[in-house]
C-alpha cells in the first residue's frame, strides 16, 4: 500500500469532503445516522440525504446516504477521517456492535454540459439517425 499524501486542509472548504455512505439498510432512521456523526464528532452537519436504490440480484431495498457538513470539526478523529477520505481511503463507522457503514468521499461527477440546439430539415427530407456511440444525438424527440 502506498503512503497517503498528506493534505493542507486549510486549502479545503470548511464542509469538505461530503460523506457518502453507500450502503444503508432502509430500517436505520436518518436521526440514527445523525446521532452516529455527532458522537464522533467529525463536524456539523447541515443535512442528510438518502437515495433508495434496490440491488439486482436480491430484490433487497437499502438506501445511499449523503452527510453534507457546515464545517468539519479541528480535532485529531475529524482531521484524520478527512485526510483519509481525501486519499480516496474507506472508512468503516461503527454504530452498533459489529455493524458498521462503509464511507467515502462524495466526489461528485462532473456532468457534462449540453447545450440547447435546433436542427432543420426541408420538406422532403427525413431526420438523420446518429449512432448512439457518437456525441450528438440528433433522433426526433
Amino acid at each position: 500500500m502506498s503512503a497517503m499524501q498528506e493534505f493542507d486542509l486549510s486549502k479545503f472548504a470548511a464542509n469538505e469532503p461530503s460523506l457518502v455512505l453507500p450502503y444503508v439498510y432502509t430500517n436505520v432512521a436518518t436521526s440514527k445516522i445523525e446521532d452516529v456523526i455527532q458522537e464522533l464528532e467529525l463536524g456539523v452537519i447541515r443535512k442528510i440525504d438518502r437515495i433508495e436504490r434496490t440491488n439486482n440480484k436480491t430484490g433487497r431495498t437499502f438506501n445511499v446516504v449523503f452527510v453534507h457538513f457546515e464545517t468539519w470539526y479541528d480535532n485529531e478523529d475529524a482531521n484524520d477521517a478527512r485526510q483519509l477520505l481525501l486519499n480516496e481511503e474507506e472508512a468503516k463507522i461503527y454504530y452498533h456492535d459489529n455493524w458498521y457503514w462503509k464511507a467515502r468521499a462524495y466526489v461528485p461527477k462532473e456532468k457534462k454540459e449540453i447545450k440547447p440546439r435546433m436542427e432543420f430539415k426541408k420538406k422532403d427530407e427525413t431526420w438523420s439517425t446518429v449512432s448512439s456511440n457518437s456525441e450528438e444525438d440528433s433522433t426526433d424527440r
